[in-house]
């Protein structure tokens, strides 16, 4: 993933990181830590996770939906495209310098 200093995350990715933090099951303070959220940020973010199916929550541990494997793959196949694409876009304006 690409990283720019002091660049804010949108929603989708807090979410994706939350989710790739579930692969083997999380409980929420290493949810929290991982995702560099609040407990009252990432309180929200799960109730909307489980609540569309990309988790679930079992015994305090929180474990990704094959749903929840589809939307990362999906946002990550996303990204690459919109990576592709500023590339292509940017490649007229780039000079070749000595």
């Amino acid at each position: 993933m690409e990283t720019i200093v002091n660049q804010k995350r949108n929603a989708l990715q807090v979410m994706v990181q939350i989710l790739e933090l579930t692969r083997k099951g999380s409980r929420k303070t290493r949810l929290m830590y991982g995702s560099n959220t609040s407990f009252e940020q990432l309180r929200k973010y799960l109730e909307y996770m489980k609540a569309h199916g990309l988790m679930v929550e079992e015994n305090d541990i929180f474990s990704i939906t094959e749903k929840g494997r589809e939307f990362v793959k999906a946002y990550r196949e996303l990204e690459q495209i919109l990576r592709d694409s500023r590339t292509e876009i940017h490649k007229p304006f780039i000079r070749n310098t000595p």
